[in-house]
């Protein structure tokens, strides 16, 4: 598939939420992202074969330049999530001294990793013009003069030039010897969690790493110049500057915008009675991806659907799907043979050990005072919310799987079987003690002896929907649009999903509108960044 794991970063489906200490979130985000860009920047370099053969004026395969430019785009994404956390906390400070803390922490351990990995891969393709070039072009997953953005940052940290060189970038350079000393001066408290104690030994290493091996190269005035000189032939591409403002407004309405506490999604463009409109379409057991354009998670997501989940309807709607005459024959079975005190789908979901906690949360308010229609996973992991919560997004769309309405049922059966499930943060979708949002899906709708189910698992190899990421696969949420597409435009397959609807945001009009089903098959060819559309 031609989408690539963003950066997942990767892949999937990482879905930014709101944990009730945001430091809590931030900390796992910052060290998941440093951990995956120092594999990225070892897979990256291990590419060189294929850099060497671009040099020789030889002309790249189809699969070389795929893997060029997969890797390269996990790497940016990376960059951009680690760029924001340091901005989120730029001159932040708190009431707590171990929240200040527990903010230089993320900050400094993510700026040492930019500048390290930063260093690190410029000097790695320092004299090979041709693959610069290749670096620079505009894709679907980063902007044009991406490579350009990434070193005039970090040659900007060390002002060693005899002039100011105004190396503009996407995002803007730090002090880092400013933040180590902040850092230095919380050394006398101590880090006490699991994840605290891992990024302070990673700071530790690349600590070590900047000292030996950055700095010198940064300090360079040589490659200093050749970093100006490289710039002063390349900004006469005018996007390029475009794009730099376009992507600090970016960065500075996703700090914003992640504060939002009353919001999940800050402002957007469906507002709540279009959803509850929308509502009216859905069925139990729908299948639904959503974006917003300002959302943290965009950054490091493939393509341009970053989150999917399953609707649930609420209990009158879950009743009504039991009341089919399968569903109820089956539920009635399952009851008698487990020795259950119940004669239907939605009394099995309640006796059940295996639903009962999940079905009893179900039947609470969620806090916004709306009813919890639907099942998700986010960094919260995997729970209910409801459509004010979750379908006020910037786009929306709804799918139905062409399956029996008891191969529903059983759906959604499994899926409360995940409630309570942590968040996968490695990304794997092989493991099944934590997942992602698609992985949720996915897996409720997985085919088994009871259910035919919806198959998203095709050709690893080829990297059909379920992609390879650093030795794991995982289920970017854009697979999920594209087996649509595959299935309904292309057909290269019987159909196992149907359009429902989709709400498109219009950014110039601030609104949303009922988008037609080519419309939104055209969204999987979207760029992720929507200041890119």
């Amino acid at each position: 598939m031609k989408y690539s794991l963003s950066a997942f970063i990767l892949y999937i489906t990482f879905q930014v939420s709101a944990f009730a200490n945001p430091f809590d979130r931030d900390l796992k985000i910052a060290y998941q992202n440093i951990s995956n860009l120092k594999q990225l920047v070892v897979a990256f370099k291990s590419l060189r074969p294929t850099f060497e053969k671009l040099e020789s004026q030889k002309r790249l395969d189809h699969n070389e330049t795929f893997q060029v430019k997969r890797v390269w785009g996990r790497i940016f994404d990376m960059r951009v999530t680690l760029n924001t956390l340091t901005q989120t906390y730029q001159g932040r400070r708190f009431e707590d001294l171990q929240e200040d803390s527990k903010a230089a922490l993320i900050k400094f351990s993510s700026t040492l990793a930019l500048v390290n990995s930063g260093a690190e891969v410029s000097k790695f393709l320092w004299d090979m013009p041709r693959s610069h070039k290749m670096l620079n072009e505009l894709h679907t997953n980063y902007p044009v003069g991406s490579l350009v953005s990434y070193e005039n940052q970090i040659f900007e940290m060390f002002k060693v030039m005899p002039m100011e060189t105004n190396l503009p970038s996407f995002f803007p350079a730090v002090d880092v010897e400013e933040q180590a000393l902040e850092m230095a001066h919380m050394s006398f408290l101590s880090f006490n969690s699991e994840i605290e104690t891992k990024l302070k030994n990673i700071q530790e290493e690349e600590i070590l790493k900047f000292e030996q091996a950055t700095k010198p190269f940064l300090n360079n005035i040589q490659n200093k110049w050749e970093v100006l000189k490289r710039f002063e032939i390349f900004k006469l591409k005018k996007m390029f500057l475009a794009t730099v403002k376009k992507v600090s407004v970016w960065l500075g309405d996703t700090k914003l915008k992640r504060k939002d506490g009353d919001f999940y999604n800050g402002k957007t463009l469906i507002k709540l009675d279009q959803a509850i409109e929308f509502e009216k379409r859905l069925e139990s057991g729908d299948i639904m991806i959503s974006r917003t354009n300002w959302f943290l998670s965009n950054a490091f997501l493939p393509g341009f659907w970053p989150h999917s989940f399953i609707y649930v309807g609420n209990l009158a709607k879950l009743e009504s799907l039991g009341e089919d005459e399968e569903v109820g024959r089956f539920y009635r079975a399952k009851c008698e043979k487990m020795n259950l005190n119940c004669d239907s789908f939605v009394s099995y979901l309640g006796g059940s050990n295996q639903t009962s906690k999940a079905f009893a949360d179900y039947l609470t308010k969620a806090k916004d005072g709306h009813e919890k229609v639907l099942i998700e996973a986010t960094s919260d992991g995997v729970h209910f919310s409801s459509i004010r919560h979750t379908f006020l997004n910037d786009f929306l769309a709804a799918m139905r799987p062409n399956v029996t309405k008891l191969d529903k049922a059983l759906a959604i059966e499994e899926s409360m079987k995940f409630h309570g499930f942590p968040y996968d943060f490695d990304f794997d979708f092989d493991t099944h003690s934590s997942l992602v949002c698609s992985e949720l899906v996915a897996k409720s709708y997985a085919p088994n002896a009871n259910k035919n189910g919806v198959t998203f698992d095709y050709d690893r190899k080829n990297g059909v929907y379920v992609e390879e990421y650093l030795k794991r696969y995982s289920l970017p949420v854009i697979g999920i649009a594209q087996k649509m597409v595959d299935e309904n435009v292309h057909y290269l397959r019987s159909s196992e999903l149907d359009f429902v609807g989709f709400l498109k945001g219009v950014r110039k009009d601030g609104k949303a509108v009922l988008a037609s089903e080519d419309e939104f098959y055209d969204s999987v060819k979207w760029p992720k960044w929507s200041f890119m559309q």
